[in-house]
């Protein structure tokens, strides 16, 4: 067989924002066997021009693209041990996993699906957060204002460039992608972006208001990632539920360090031991008014009955939930 660099077997988890995709990056992230290396987002942007949305087409990974972003994956793993590998969470290749495999043939998917109330319930706490107003129940607490929104925005974008997830290079395209959102915050007092940029997003919001938005984000992340994947042989491909990650740690966790092919599994599998909060499943029955919860049952019923989700709110848990997985 012949020698693959340790670059080009990335472990790339995918999911609707929400879903717990970076507790399994943390949690994998502890094994000497891989790196974690968080969100390349615009590192998987590359040759895109202005971002309106996170769907690339495979024809559209060129030699110039696919040689941009493997040559930064190999810095991020030129000073790691022979075969450690890397983690990638970026949710939002969710949308482009047809893409990515033509960037990384040799890649494995995680692809994590929480349920859809949870997942919205969740989202709108953090569109709470980021100062944008939406109903809700209990929203985790009173909004930020402008000032925290900015600042928290800023410093994720310096994390970005600390670790390395930003080059150089890529800067003015962030910069250029960040910008109106930075005065929209200043002047008007809150975010409007939906974090994954799934095609007609805003359009819906527009329309239909953020509830509608966030299913219609949710079905098209779920649906877009379950299509490519499962047209994956099963040795690349997994699907984990939020919720057989936390209610049953140790032996999702098993099938997780199973499917990526660690050789000691245990540091992983410890972790998910220990940061797996049971307690965030259900949180919806208290978070969502029972409008949301009639609109999210209206417009995704046939998920719903994929998922076998139980739709009706009939007891709230007694604990909140944490914070993002």
């Amino acid at each position: 067989m012949s020698f693959i660099p340790t670059a080009e077997r990335p472990i790339l988890l995918v999911g609707a924002g929400r879903s717990g995709t970076n507790l399994i990056a943390m949690a994998l992230g502890t094994s000497s066997e891989l790196h974690n290396v968080y969100e390349q987002r615009y590192v998987w942007t590359h040759g895109m021009g202005r971002v309106t949305s996170d769907m690339r087409s495979p024809e559209s990974a060129t030699l110039a693209t696919v040689g941009y972003i493997r040559r930064h994956f190999e810095r991020q793993a030129q000073d790691l041990a022979e075969g450690v590998r890397l983690v990638d969470k970026t949710p939002a290749n969710a949308l482009r996993l047809d893409f990515c495999l033509r960037v990384f043939p040799e890649a494995k998917v995680i692809n994590v699906i929480r349920n859809p109330f949870d997942n919205i319930a969740s989202r709108i706490v953090e569109l709470h957060k980021t100062g944008q107003e939406v109903e809700g129940g209990d929203t985790g607490g009173a909004r930020d204002g402008r000032g925290a929104v900015l600042a928290r925005r800023l410093r994720h974008f310096r994390d970005l460039v600390g670790r390395g997830n930003l080059p150089l290079d890529r800067i003015p395209a962030a910069v250029a992608d960040q910008l109106p959102e930075k005065v929209r915050i200043l002047t008007k007092g809150g975010a409007a972006r939906y974090a994954e940029r799934v095609p007609g997003l805003r359009e819906v919001a527009e329309a239909a208001g953020p509830v509608a938005a966030l299913c219609f984000q949710w079905r098209e992340l779920v649906r877009a990632a379950r299509q490519q994947g499962t047209a994956l042989d099963p040795d690349r491909y997994l699907e984990v539920s939020y919720e057989s990650l936390v209610q049953a740690p140790a032996e999702t966790g098993q099938r997780i360090t199973d499917f990526v092919g660690l050789a000691a599994p245990g540091s992983v599998i410890d972790y998910f031991t220990a940061n797996a909060r049971p307690e965030t499943v259900g949180n919806w029955r208290r978070r969502l008014t029972p409008r949301q919860i009639d609109e999210i049952r209206t417009r995704l019923a046939p998920e719903i009955a994929w998922l076998g989700i139980d739709a009706h709110p009939t007891a709230a848990p007694t604990k909140p939930e944490a914070p993002a997985p």
